[in-house]
């Protein structure tokens, strides 16, 4: 749907950045006290059941990150309106309490993704460096 004939430079930059963000990760990085960490952990996973039936998901995780030693949490919105649908939430709350039991302050990091490549990316630039090398013999 294209904008508005009339519109402002800012609400176009709105429908511009809309219309190019394919994805929003939302993630959290939790630094428990090894005593909690697994308690932290079921809190995490157990966050995760409903957060899948939320519109606008498109993926979740919880992992561990060794150096430092941290819980990662992830999720990933289809929208900034489900994103901040999300952070409203009551289920949410889950979240913020195991924010709230890290021995140092979360890391917290929202991305919006434009583009996004796979496996025929690494083949394109292995291919040109291949044939660079192959060129300078």
């Amino acid at each position: 749907m294209p904008p508005p004939a009339d519109v402002g430079i800012r609400s176009f930059c709105q429908y511009i950045d809309r219309r190019l963000t394919l994805a929003l990760p939302f993630i959290v990085r939790i630094f428990p006290r090894a005593s909690e960490e697994e308690a932290e952990r079921t809190l995490l996973a157990g966050a995760l059941g409903l957060t899948r039936v939320q519109p606008g998901y498109l993926g979740c995780t919880v992992a561990t990150e060794f150096d430092p030693p941290a819980l990662l949490y992830m999720e990933i919105w289809q929208s900034r309106n489900d994103l901040m649908t999300r952070l409203h939430s009551a289920e949410y709350a889950k979240i913020l309490a195991t924010m709230n039991l890290s021995t140092t302050k979360p890391d917290i990091s929202i991305y919006e993704i434009i583009d996004q490549r796979g496996l025929e990316m690494i083949e394109t630039i292995r291919m040109a460096r291949h044939d660079t090398e192959r060129k300078g013999r």
